[in-house]
């Protein structure tokens, strides 16, 4: 049976307990990457043959949490996966698939990755567990396959809105070589696709476009009309922008999930 690798994306319902460990995960892993970049520039300019090694980066870890002792309040995992990320970053740069690595900032810092160890990340009910943060609820919208494997975990924020990704592999099914294990000729329906509605089927019911990117866009520029006539760096301007930031987010999100 083949393999294939996927990725299944939740929202999360932190308290404010866990928001502020998640905000401070993300924080400790941007610093620890922005530490080992400045560390590896140093050696890179003193010596052009420098090579980086993941794991020496990862030894390093220890003097830090000692240097700075909160860090040790977060998932450790994440501040690894912030050296492997630099290590990776360095790799492509001198491969020359991508630019050199630039120091990350709090503007840009969206998620920290984790790893799934000895079933530290499990889903409980309409909860999940996750390390350090410990069981967060999240919309389980739609059920893992049996088969699905996940190793790598990240915990993301896209906005004021925040995400769990659950990536690994499942079994891939061959529908056509399995048709007609699935397919049940007394329970099938025919659909045609209609340029006026999303589909015609072949009892004649239709059914109209969401237009889920367009609703979207009209009340983006609604909201950016009242930020327009609002006192700019007031609170109700600083709102309103918060407001508007969030619903382009939403906007990439749909672009991403639907492109």
């Amino acid at each position: 049976m083949k393999s294939v690798k996927r990725t299944y994306r939740f929202r999360l319902y932190p308290n404010e307990s866990q928001k502020n460990l998640i905000e401070k995960t993300l924080g400790c892993s941007r610093q620890v990457y922005n530490e080992l970049l400045s560390l590896c520039k140093k050696e890179c300019e003193k010596d052009h043959s420098y090579k980086i090694n993941k794991y020496d980066l990862i030894k390093l870890l220890p003097k830090y949490k000692e240097k700075y002792p909160y860090l040790k309040e977060v998932d450790s995992i994440a501040l690894q996966q912030s050296a492997i990320h630099l290590y990776t970053a360095y790799i492509n740069f001198f491969r020359n698939n991508s630019d050199f690595p630039v120091f990350k900032k709090k503007k840009n810092d969206y998620g920290y990755i984790t790893m799934n160890i000895n079933n530290s990340i499990r889903i409980e009910g309409d909860e999940i567990q996750i390390p350090k943060i410990g069981r967060v609820k999240f919309v389980y919208h739609r059920k893992l396959p049996e088969s699905f494997k996940y190793s790598t975990v990240s915990v993301s924020r896209i906005g004021k809105y925040y995400y769990v990704s659950l990536s690994g592999e499942e079994e891939y099914l061959d529908y056509q070589e399995h048709s007609k294990d699935f397919l049940i000729l007394t329970n099938s329906i025919g659909l045609d696709f209609s340029l006026a509605n999303l589909f015609v089927s072949d009892s004649k019911t239709k059914s109209d476009m969401p237009k889920f990117y367009e609703k979207s866009l009209s009340k983006l520029a609604k909201e950016q009309r009242r930020l327009s006539h609002m006192e700019k760096g007031s609170n109700n301007y600083k709102s309103q922008l918060l407001r508007i930031t969030n619903l382009v987010d939403i906007l990439q999100i749909n672009m991403t999930m639907f492109s």
